[in-house]
């Protein structure tokens, strides 16, 4: 399967890659890169390790098997070593056809190419670049995981435990020589820089001795651990630690004659001349040990759990312990000082006793606006507002706007949800809110006539004119707006039988219109002296007050019948256009 694979070891210390085959490139990983960023920067027949967070290293390797022909199945290989730490080789190998539905059944579909079943196969042989004074059985898990184009990703683990074979040396000692062997208790490493020097008893009073062989009082453990005094004076002697390996407490320092039974602190052997060999002391002491205690400050929530302390080895590489999760607070972290100035980092090697204070922050809640839909020009969107945890909260007042309803802030931008003031909040929240342009109304009255119906759902500010007209035989007799009569005190009847709409202009109310029409009575020589005499605000008829005679009568018969007419066909002209 072509795709990238993968090998995590659990060791700390980079492999040298070295003597790749033909076509093969080793690449390294940029400043900063991720781990998944440098895998996909690889190529074909690519590749390099990359170091992880806690130290240890995670070799990658990028092969491509789409392209392998039947014939190259079965015979192509690829070697590469990785010399120091690791040496290995790859080999493709192809399986039986035979074998291939079934391996397709385990593996994943697809996995047979041409009849045969695909495989990558790593060897990896790792010099653990320590010498041990015994026996000691050491493991390592690799973490293999293919991802590629002919099935699932395929991830394996593999764990190889070997045993170390010690270091030998000199099986034996002169009868006037003797040997400190200096190891490490945990792995059986054998430790080198240690100083030592002999001491020889002398009645009750143990006194420095200097052998005869030359060398100096103190001397220090070669590569292998060990260092040789000989040339002895027969007697008692012990040895004494002068200086231990950094991170080695020199007070726990133990000894033993059997490499597997160390546990003396005040050893002592005898030299004797006449014996056929001398002898061979083994040491080791404990790594200082130190505790690693947790302390919360500040404002700690209740709830907190302070983490159980540690104890840790001279060296050994910590990671701070989880601190508890609290409804309403965010944990920001371990220090080393009670100041709050320097983190922690996680995977520090430990060389003194440590205490962790870790500081807890009350989270705040953020209150955000946000105006949606047709946003007037004059609106000015609410700051923002930053409040405690699990307190109450009235949302703010939004801009008033002349012209504009607001119609409530709500806590979905669809504004379904209306917010309910005082809610407790235990979360961000973004309020969202809506103006709407006011609408108004144009209600519409008549008598004796026509007029436009009533509108509804006017905008604020608009103009809107309302047509209105006579039935037949009927004339203008007075209109009334908003409750107030219009006056017409200054209008002849002609002059009102022309008024056929009115206009309402800037609207910014609802607004009410009544048009009243009234019947036109024939003259006769009484009403017009009636009529002579009638004072009426709301019309004036420009008539003369000479006496009619029988011909003026006839003419204002003719003259009102035609007024009739008029009125007969505008009604019609009405009734058609409304």
């Amino acid at each position: 399967s072509a795709g990238s694979t993968e090998l995590s070891t659990q060791r700390a210390g980079a492999y040298v890659i070295t003597g790749l085959i033909d076509g093969w490139k080793e690449v390294k990983p940029n400043d900063g890169e991720s781990y998944e960023d440098f895998k996909d920067r690889l190529t074909t027949n690519e590749c390099g390790q990359y170091k992880n967070d806690d130290g240890t290293y995670t070799l990658v390797i990028k092969a491509d098997l789409s392209n392998i022909t039947n014939e190259e199945i079965a015979q192509a290989k690829g070697y590469a070593s990785i010399s120091d730490m690791v040496s290995g080789n790859l080999e493709q190998r192809g399986v039986d056809g035979n074998y291939a539905s079934g391996l397709d059944d385990i593996y994943g579909n697809n996995n047979a190419i041409n009849g045969r079943v695909m495989y990558l196969r790593f060897r990896f042989y790792q010099n653990y670049g320590i010498t041990v004074v015994k026996d000691t059985d050491e493991s390592n898990t690799a973490t293999v995981s293919l991802d590629g184009n002919h099935g699932t990703p395929i991830t394996k683990e593999v764990t190889a435990t070997s045993t170390l074979i010690p270091y030998i040396g000199d099986a034996n000692v002169s009868s006037t020589s003797a040997k400190i062997v200096k190891f490490d208790k945990k792995t059986n490493a054998l430790l080198a820089g240690v100083q030592f020097k002999l001491q020889k008893l002398n009645g009750d009073t143990w006194e420095d001795y200097t052998a005869n062989d030359g060398g100096d009082l103190v001397r220090t453990t070669d590569a292998n651990g060990s260092i040789v005094f000989n040339d002895l004076n027969d007697g008692t002697y012990r040895f004494v630690e002068v200086m231990a390996d950094e991170g080695y407490n020199i007070d726990s320092v133990l000894y033993g004659t059997d490499v597997n039974n160390v546990n003396d602190a005040n050893l002592t052997f005898e030299v004797n001349s006449s014996d056929a060999t001398g002898n061979t002391i083994y040491a080791s002491n404990q790594e200082f040990s130190y505790n690693i205690d947790y302390q919360y400050v500040g404002d700690v929530p209740s709830d907190a759990v302070v983490p159980d302390s540690d104890t840790v080895d001279y060296g050994d590489q910590y990671v701070a312990k989880d601190a508890t999760d609290v409804d309403g607070y965010t944990f920001d972290g371990w220090y080393t000082d009670s100041s709050l100035t320097t983190k922690f980092v996680d995977g520090t090697a430990i060389t003194s006793d440590l205490i962790l204070y870790g500081k807890y922050t009350h989270n705040k809640i953020n209150v955000n606006y946000v105006l949606n839909g047709d946003i007037p020009e004059k609106a000015i969107v609410p700051s923002s507002d930053e409040i405690e945890y699990n307190s109450t909260y009235d949302s703010k007042d939004a801009t008033i706007v002349e012209g504009y309803d607001f119609n409530g802030w709500y806590v979905d931008s669809s504004l379904t949800n209306k917010y309910v003031e005082g809610s407790i909040l235990n979360e961000d929240l973004t309020l969202y809110g809506e103006y709407s342009i006011k609408k108004f109304t144009i209600t519409t009255e008549v008598e004796n006539g026509i007029i436009d119906k009533s509108i509804n759902d006017i905008p604020y500010g608009s103009t809107i004119k309302i047509n209105f007209c006579n039935n037949p035989g009927y004339e203008f007799n007075s209109i009334i707006i908003d409750g107030i009569k219009f006056d017409t005190t200054n209008k002849t009847q002609e002059e009102l039988n022309k008024i056929i709409s009115y206009t309402f202009e800037d609207i910014k109310a609802n607004h009410n219109i009544k048009v009243i029409y009234s019947k036109i009575e024939l003259p006769n020589n009484e009403t017009n002296k009636d009529n002579n005499n009638n004072d009426n605000n709301n019309q004036k008829l420009d008539l003369n007050n000479t006496p009619k005679t029988g011909n003026d009568n006839l003419f204002i018969s003719l003259v009102l019948l035609l007024i009739t007419l008029a009125s007969s066909c505008l009604y019609k002209l009405c009734k058609a256009k409304y």
